[in-house]
């Protein structure tokens, strides 16, 4: 009870003092506050997503508006949707209502840092934003809560990549886990910007059947799994376009991801069963994903309108 005071007092204080911060007044914002932001002030941290994640989300917004205002109020630390109507809109926070103040569920919102450019990077929310991004009703002004996890502008810009990737608050590698330089990193979070690493998917819609996000999880797991998977399983014997082979693709992927044994999977330091690794493949969770809706059939019903 007194924890959640307190996050409703911090989060009180918050919407009290502040303004929507942007790139040009950041002067005063600390490490741990919470700012506001367009998806436009964001720079991506890593080159590429899972494309098939990003259609699942989209898929399901068209479908369930719900899920897109709940996922606005949860990714603003507002826990969920209250009460949305016909004419609200994304853009306008006060054509809907959350279950709680800003910065509330502070564990649910996305993370940022500021660099010595003074711009900030996105540290943590890529497949969320990138998402929202993409929706018209939304797009790259749409606003939105972060919280600064640290400050780097007092460092060269050499230091603070170097710095960005101890911390693990940076993925410097491309879909092939071949390194890459910041320079090659997209400048925004406009979808056609990443790379499509089919693995991250693979390993998001993997979630339930052969492993599950540990808690606390490491940044970039998925990355890590899926740098691991590539080696033992090839996803181009499957059909991925189509509810039933992206099946056969998870179920035969899954004995290939529980048979994993190397105590540093995908140079990630841990091994597969730190890392969340199941003891054998779940059939509920195979069998939950053959439903009718579903967020394997979301994605496949909204890829194949993007081939029409």
């Amino acid at each position: 009870m007194l924890m959640k005071l307190g996050h409703i007092l911090s989060a009180f204080i918050f919407l009290a003092g502040s303004h929507t911060a942007l790139a040009e007044n950041l002067d005063n914002v600390k490490p741990n506050q919470i700012i506001s932001v367009t998806l436009s002030q964001l720079h991506p941290t890593q080159p590429s997503v899972g494309y098939d994640e990003i259609y699942y989300k989209l898929g399901r917004f068209s479908h369930e508006p719900k899920k897109l205002y709940d996922t606005l109020c949860e990714i603003n630390g507002e826990k969920g949707i209250a009460h949305f109507y016909e004419h609200s809109k994304p853009t306008d926070a006060s054509s809907y209502k959350c279950k709680e103040p800003v910065g509330t569920e502070r564990d649910d919102m996305k993370t940022a840092v500021i660099g010595p450019d003074a711009k900030l990077y996105l540290t943590d929310g890529h497949h969320t934003f990138v998402s929202l991004w993409q929706l018209p009703e939304a797009g790259k002004d749409l606003k939105v809560h972060v919280i600064i996890t640290k400050d780097y502008r007092s460092e060269s810009t050499t230091d603070f990549w170097q710095n960005m990737i101890m911390d693990n608050n940076a993925w410097l590698f491309n879909r092939y886990h071949n390194p890459i330089s910041w320079h090659q990193l997209p400048t925004d979070l406009e979808l056609s910007k990443f790379d499509d690493d089919r693995y991250r998917s693979f390993m998001y819609f993997s979630r339930g059947i052969s492993w599950d996000k540990p808690n606390p999880a490491m940044p970039y797991i998925e990355f890590y799994w899926a740098t691991a998977v590539r080696t033992v399983f090839d996803l181009n014997q499957y059909d991925l376009n189509t509810q039933q082979g992206y099946l056969k693709a998870l179920a035969e992927g899954g004995d290939a991801i529980i048979r994993l044994r190397s105590p540093n999977l995908g140079g990630s330091g841990k091994n597969a069963v730190d890392l969340g690794q199941y003891p054998k493949v779940s059939k509920k969770g195979l069998k939950h994903l053959q439903k009718r809706f579903s967020k394997l059939s979301y994605m496949i019903e909204y890829k194949q309108q993007l081939s029409k």
